[in-house]
């Protein structure tokens, strides 16, 4: 399997045009990486197109490697849950990962170290995070000219979100959460590529709302407009300025890493089938 050559800190990949602390490495994974963990959600013959019915229609075997009932079905794209989705009350049934998302995501992620000074200590960005480490996983499926309105997470999360892009690139907008008068356009926009991993935590995870367009194709994509242009990978920067500064969509899938701060165990408040004897 090809190798990547990671940062030494995360402080070496922070975007320091935004308020602290956003991070973003170009390539956080391989391309044969990519293609394990594709066809964890997907085989290389899923349909790129929609309507979402048409899809549904196919054979399971012919839609995913998931279990059909992993995917739940939303207006416009899909996604998947692991290891769980939220209770009404924002908490998480207490159960592992699968190994597919442990090992290379997680683990890769928490071996970076926070800053220069912080390797021997092993402190990493979800050091202060409850749990410590990652415990649950949002994939998304964002087709070519679909994306979600602008909003903020929730306090169901502790304040940080790694997101790594697989099969595609898009531009996420990053909006004043304040801003309610007139045409709302974005303080900020960064280009995530495939293969990317964007961290987001600190004042812009809590001050900020972040959505995507709903376009086929991204453009002024220039220096001048993009927060993490220095950090871009060279062909990324070289496509966009032969372009016009413009990138088509394809069809992207996102894992979503997060901590949710209230866990609970229910297998502890299930009375034993054998009762008192």
């Amino acid at each position: 399997m090809s190798t990547i050559t990671l940062p030494p800190s995360l402080s070496k990949v922070q975007i320091t045009t935004l308020p602290n602390s956003v991070y973003y490495i170009s390539t956080f994974i391989t391309p044969l990486e990519e293609e394990y963990l594709l066809n964890k959600v997907k085989p290389p013959t899923f349909p790129t197109t929609y309507p979402i019915q048409k899809t549904l229609n196919q054979k399971p075997s012919q839609i995913t490697s998931q279990p059909l009932t992993s995917w739940r079905t939303l207006i416009h794209r899909r996604l998947q849950v692991y290891p769980a989705a939220l209770t009404p009350s924002g908490e998480l049934q207490k159960s592992p990962l699968p190994p597919w998302l442990e090992e290379p995501l997680v683990s890769r992620l928490l071996a970076l170290p926070l800053s220069d000074s912080t390797p021997a200590s092993g402190k990493n960005v979800f050091t202060d995070s409850p749990h410590q480490r990652p415990n649950h996983v949002l994939i998304n499926e964002y087709p070519p000219g679909i994306g979600i309105t602008p909003h903020e997470d929730g306090p169901a999360y502790f304040p940080l979100v790694a997101t790594v892009s697989l099969a595609g690139h898009t531009v996420l907008d990053i909006y004043g959460k304040n801003e309610t008068t007139g045409k709302r356009e974005p303080k900020w926009r960064l280009l995530q590529e495939r293969r990317s991993l964007l961290i987001t935590t600190g004042d812009v995870y809590r001050e900020t709302l972040h959505g995507i367009g709903d376009l086929e194709r991204d453009c002024e994509l220039t220096e001048a407009t993009v927060e993490n242009w220095n950090l871009l990978r060279e062909e990324t920067r070289e496509a966009c300025l032969t372009s016009g500064g413009c990138l088509e969509r394809k069809l992207r899938i996102s894992a979503t890493i997060r901590d949710v701060v209230k866990v609970r165990d229910y297998a502890r408040f299930v009375p034993s089938l054998g009762g008192r004897r």
